[in-house]
């Protein structure tokens, strides 16, 4: 294989891996705009209808099934088309696509490759085989394949992408920790994530009836904004307030010759 052959070569295979970097480019963009729209969706119309757990391992099923599809399809199998291109690979499909790009030198490059790489022997002379081969390599002297693949050309349109992107942050602006919830709880199905209140009280003991004559201690726990302090209502004849004592990390009263019966309920 002469210089100039060789040359012809890595000119088309430049061509070839640089469309199938701009292709798996796209398939990457493509896939990420198609899975922030699937997630966004879901999470907010778990939002809104709050999706049961059958109804959530439905939905973890159905969006691997859909995931795994475009993960193949826009990334994975353009992956290995960059991989599997080699210098010594079949460029016939590479020789075809410059054609629509070079649409001028028609099947003079597909001519051209299958005598540079078949094996002509007892099919052609070498020197008739030589002759035509320098005569199409005259006409690609001036052709630098690569140069015409250009990045615009397989970015998808920014007309569809900006929209999404700027939805995606809005969305998470305004709607962050409730969509953070919905995510967590689709992609694990068998956990609720259930959010605690913002402030919690715990109060002991609970129901109860208090026996005259006896005494009895209040205790409350409580988390969450701060409080300027707790008070005990007793609703009887007359109605009484008790402040509790703070104490460590929580409030109590005792409360003692109790006169009559009394019924606790919280």
């Amino acid at each position: 294989m002469t210089d100039k052959e060789n040359k012809l070569l890595i000119n088309i295979y430049r061509f070839g891996r640089k469309q199938r970097l701009f292709d798996f480019l796209k398939g990457f963009i493509l896939f990420s705009c198609i899975a922030i729209i699937l997630w966004l969706s879901v999470s907010l119309a778990d939002i809104l209808f709050y999706f049961s757990t059958t109804t959530r391992w439905g939905l973890w099923f159905i969006h691997i099934f859909i995931l795994s599809y475009l993960v193949i399809k826009f990334i994975i199998k353009p992956l290995i088309n960059i991989l599997l291109l080699k210098k010594n690979s079949d460029m016939r499909l590479i020789c075809s696509s410059i054609r629509s790009v070079f649409p001028e030198i028609k099947n003079t490059l597909s001519n051209a490759y299958y005598l540079i790489t078949k094996n002509q022997k007892n099919q052609i002379s070498e020197n008739l085989r030589s002759a035509a081969i320098q005569k199409y390599l005259k006409n690609f002297d001036q052709y630098n394949f690569s140069e015409r693949v250009r990045l615009s050309d397989y970015i998808p349109s920014l007309n569809y992408v900006i929209p999404i992107l700027l939805g995606a942050i809005i969305l998470l602006s305004f709607k962050g920790e409730r969509i953070l919830h919905s995510s967590l709880r689709l992609l694990n199905p068998a956990n609720e994530y259930i959010i605690l209140p913002e402030f919690l009280f715990e109060v002991q003991p609970g129901n109860t009836k208090i026996l005259k004559g006896k005494s009895i201690n209040f205790k409350v726990k409580y988390t969450g904004i701060p409080l300027n302090g707790c008070r005990l209502i007793i609703i009887d004849e007359n109605q009484k307030l008790l402040i509790l004592q703070s104490h460590l990390q929580s409030m109590q009263i005792r409360i003692s010759n109790i006169l009559q019966e009394i019924l606790v309920i919280l």
